[in-house]
């Protein structure tokens, strides 16, 4: 296997986990069949068409300083909270919680901005979520 197909893995593995707008605790994780979402959406996808979960740490999968992720994150939720997007904090993290990584859950944002985002903040890829899928977006 080569490292970007390990890499690829270990994102398919990767469980998001984050607390909607009516207080109930979700971990979504890529081995959910998205039929499920169909038949229950979580409530935070009330008025919700889609949502798009990054974060700006460690960007291409180097591990930096937490005052280094910490900033890339403030950054990021700032340009977030510019456009007016509504976001709702997430982790993302390995299925054994050795790994993990503070997350923006946003709602509703133009995709070409999320994939810009991404790109500039040295992301591989973000997750893109509506009740029908849940895919990872290769940046």
């Amino acid at each position: 296997m080569t490292e970007l197909e390990a890499l690829r893995t270990e994102y398919r593995k990767t469980r998001i986990a984050f607390t909607d707008d009516a207080g109930i605790d979700w971990v979504v994780r890529a081995a959910v069949r998205p039929e499920y979402w169909m038949l229950k959406p979580p409530h935070f996808e009330v008025g919700t068409a889609e949502a798009w979960v990054i974060t700006a740490w460690n960007p291409h999968s180097e591990v930096v300083s937490q005052a280094e992720n910490d900033a890339a994150n403030d950054a990021l939720v700032t340009e977030i909270t510019t456009r007016g997007y509504r976001v709702t904090l997430a982790v993302g993290s390995s299925p054994d919680s050795a790994w993990s990584e503070d997350s923006f859950l946003v709602h509703d944002p133009d995709p070409a901005w999320v994939m810009d985002a991404a790109r500039r903040f040295g992301q591989n890829a973000v997750f893109h979520w509506t009740p029908a899928v849940w895919e990872i977006v290769w940046s």
